[in-house]
């Protein structure tokens, strides 16, 4: 799955999760997430779930702060990275990765 289609999938995620109406493509990286969105710990769980689902990943505990996930462009790298690495191991083996591994 390319980045692009990872941003829109989060971005449809962010909208419905804060209720927002859809946010400029060009500003969307940038939105703070606290500041700009009011996020607080419940919806950071939310957003956690979310993602794991929709995206069939797993989170490592040492991404699982509030701060990792302050901006969106944040969150963005963190399941490209994730959904990257679980399609391809470092030898370049394909697995299957996520979470029913």
């Amino acid at each position: 799955m390319d980045k692009s289609n990872i941003q829109n999938i989060l971005a449809d995620l962010i909208y419905d999760l804060f209720a927002v109406r859809k946010i400029d493509k060009d500003i969307i990286p940038y939105v703070d997430l606290i500041d700009d969105l009011g996020m607080d710990s419940i919806t950071f769980i939310s957003i956690i779930i979310d993602i794991e689902d929709k995206f069939n990943i797993v989170i490592p505990d040492e991404k699982l702060l509030l701060e990792e996930f302050r901006t969106f462009d944040n969150v963005l790298n963190i399941v490209s990275e994730l959904l990257n690495e679980a399609a391809c191991d470092c030898d370049g083996n394909a697995k299957t990765g996520g979470k029913n591994d």
